[in-house]
């Protein structure tokens, strides 16, 4: 409202650059949870210039919204589409054509615009360039208003996440949280859940035998028992390196 008492177009774009799992994606989809607006991905390499003019006019209709231009690497270098039809060049992505739909002369009110990439060094400076630490930075304001870098998790970062899903073996916390060291939030989140769900299933399948929950079935363990062998010597592993490190 203040925006338009003013004749101010409400738009705003940002970058998400980090390595593939670092949580771009999913920021993005928070943001729009949030703020209650529909989130909308664009899948830029199956497009052709109609194809992105025709839903970027069903997200003006659906604004506010959140767009996502996700991995815009993989559609463009600078300026060069790596993705072309060859039999056909109407049916191609053009950098213009991104151009024109983001900054045209079409009103773009409501819309908060994310583009993400692992190659921020890709970046054409139309929209952000890439600094001598391979960071982007804000080369177009209007069109790009802030780059924001994503990285492995930090450890309180790791440790959030592990109290959340080893809340029922917290003697595993401390161990799976070191052991995560460098990891993106996505490969963290699977180390935790295939910590849990296999140690749930070391119990379950204990307990059917009337065995203590800390029992280790013998490497020659056959038939059934085969399933729990890797799964049980990996919550073993986390188990001593715990021990050892207290």
């Amino acid at each position: 409202d203040w925006y338009r008492a003013r004749s101010i177009s409400w738009k705003y774009g940002a970058c998400f650059t980090g390595g593939p799992g670092t949580g771009k994606t999913l920021l993005a989809r928070c943001l729009a949870e949030k703020f209650d607006m529909p989130v909308i991905l664009f899948d830029l390499a199956a497009m052709s210039n109609a194809d992105l003019r025709s839903n970027w006019g069903i997200a003006q209709q659906s604004a506010p919204c959140v767009v996502v231009f996700e991995d815009i690497d993989s559609c463009f270098d600078k300026r060069e589409c790596l993705i072309k039809n060859e039999m056909d060049s109407s049916r191609s992505l053009t950098f213009d054509g991104l151009l024109n739909v983001i900054d045209g002369v079409d009103k773009t009110d409501g819309i908060l615009l994310i583009i993400t990439t692992n190659k921020p060094e890709k970046l054409d400076e139309a929209l952000a360039s890439s600094g001598s630490d391979g960071n982007a930075l804000v080369s177009r304001p209007g069109r790009i208003d802030r780059c924001v870098k994503f990285t492995a998790l930090s450890e309180g970062g790791r440790r959030q996440i592990a109290d959340l899903i080893l809340d029922e073996m917290t003697d595993l916390i401390d161990a799976t949280v070191r052991a995560g060291d460098g990891e993106s939030g996505a490969q963290f989140t699977r180390r935790c859940v295939l910590l849990a769900r296999n140690e749930l299933w070391r119990r379950k399948r204990n307990a059917g035998r009337g065995t203590r929950s800390d029992h280790l079935p013998a490497q020659g363990a056959t038939g059934s028992d085969d399933r729990g062998v890797h799964e049980d010597a990996e919550v073993q592993q986390v188990r001593s390196s715990c021990a050892d490190r207290c």
